[in-house]
């Protein structure tokens, strides 16, 4: 956990913050020039993960690498924070673990072969565990913050997230993903919203710890 057995945080609020902010902007940024450097890339029809196939994809996997390991930071200072309630310990360790998958996915990306683009088992694997884990670690944690009054303003947004995300997830993998799936031709759409949606919830959350941490600065 967060915490080093003496009643003090390894990671604090302010840093966590500042890191749930800070991979949000910066995947963002790097998304959306990545996709206008490449005209040629299709933001409807192709997953986010076939951008490290083409040139200088190594930025695009650089960026998923250093989001998943400060997510990672996030999800451990919110370990941390004193939430109440059931979820308040498995929703920011699920979390975690889906920061671990993104950063799998960056470390393992895909590759260019011919004219289409081939997913490495490890990219594959990390995608998954981030796609599926993340909505529950949304959901749970809202649930504690429906009791933790540092938090409760970011509840119905949090749990809206967590809900949208799961359907659109399970929407992703089953119908879009596979090359004969009914959606496949949006699978890049379904997956952006999906990590719009995600990245939202971490600011979200992210502001809350910011004042959580402020309020704690305070005088007693």
């Amino acid at each position: 956990m967060a915490a080093d057995g003496q009643g003090h945080n390894l990671i604090d609020e302010k840093l966590a913050a500042r890191a749930g902010i800070f991979s949000a902007v910066m995947f963002t940024i790097i998304l959306v020039g990545q996709s206008i450097l490449h005209p040629e890339y299709s933001q409807v029809s192709e997953l986010i993960g076939a951008l490290p196939s083409y040139s200088n994809g190594w930025i695009q996997s650089v960026s998923t690498t250093i989001t998943g390991a400060a997510m990672f930071v996030f999800a451990l200072g919110l370990c941390g924070t004193p939430l109440k309630g059931f979820g308040a310990r498995a929703g920011p360790v699920l979390l975690a673990v889906a920061a671990v998958g993104i950063t799998l996915s960056g470390l393992v990306p895909s590759q260019r072969m011919s004219s289409a683009y081939a997913d490495a088992p490890g990219h594959a694997a990390g995608a998954i565990i981030a796609f599926l884990v993340e909505p529950a670690g949304l959901i749970l944690c809202s649930l504690a913050f429906f009791r933790s009054p540092g938090f409760r303003k970011a509840a119905v947004k949090v749990l809206s997230a967590g809900l949208i995300t799961a359907a659109l997830s399970i929407t992703l993998i089953l119908f879009a993903v596979p090359e004969d799936g009914p959606l496949h031709a949006y699978q890049g759409l379904i997956q952006r919203l999906v990590v719009l949606l995600w990245l939202m919830a971490v600011v979200c959350i992210s502001g809350r710890l910011l004042d959580v941490s402020r309020r704690s600065d305070g005088p007693a």
